[in-house]
């Protein structure tokens, strides 16, 4: 690695010290997995309040994939200025406890409060839905040994590959978060 890092977590850390691709996947895989049993789950707890019905199906969706978006981008917000070794641990436990205590907070509150009834279930899917979802980042980061591998402008830009001629239509200069501009243009 002979360029340096923009990023302060980056810095100082050693190579090795980063996540195994086993682990990565694992990690990604598994909460992403949960995401999902978290939303299947919720319906199934909800279905004898509200009905098994196209409006309960679509709300629990709607809020699992808020839930997806934020946490995705809370993750990468948190994993930029923080060590992410410290995060996965934390994202994961806060999220099982969620998890664990939401049939009992259902059923409590739907035999206590109903008209919170949404409101709480929105809580037990958005929490555990966010944290797990915050995961991928976290690993992202982790997996990435230098920022130079996540350059928007190489993937799929002739320019990044060293064959390439150097009067190729896109180039780190010439090129955004958009792809790279046609020959054309």
């Amino acid at each position: 690695m002979t360029g340096t890092s923009s990023s302060p977590v980056a810095e100082g850390t050693p190579r090795n010290q980063g996540l195994g691709a086993r682990a990565a996947a694992i990690l990604v895989f598994g909460s992403s997995a949960a995401v999902l049993v978290v939303e299947i789950v919720a319906l199934r707890l909800l279905a004898p309040y509200l009905g098994l019905t196209l409006e309960t199906s679509t709300m629990v969706i709607g809020i699992a994939l808020s839930a997806i978006a934020a946490g995705s981008w809370l993750g990468g917000r948190m994993a930029d200025q923080v060590d992410p070794r410290r995060l996965i641990g934390p994202s994961l436990g806060v999220s099982g406890a969620v998890v664990a205590l939401t049939p009992a907070v259902l059923r409590s509150t739907a035999e206590w409060a109903a008209p919170l009834l949404l409101l709480i279930a929105a809580g037990t899917i958005l929490v555990p839905g966010a944290l797990l979802s915050a995961v991928t980042p976290i690993v992202t980061k982790l997996r990435l040994t230098s920022l130079a591998e996540t350059e928007p402008w190489s993937a799929g830009c002739p320019a990044s590959v060293p064959s390439a001629p150097s009067s190729a239509p896109c180039s780190p200069a010439s090129s955004s978060f958009r792809g790279c501009r046609s020959a054309a243009s």
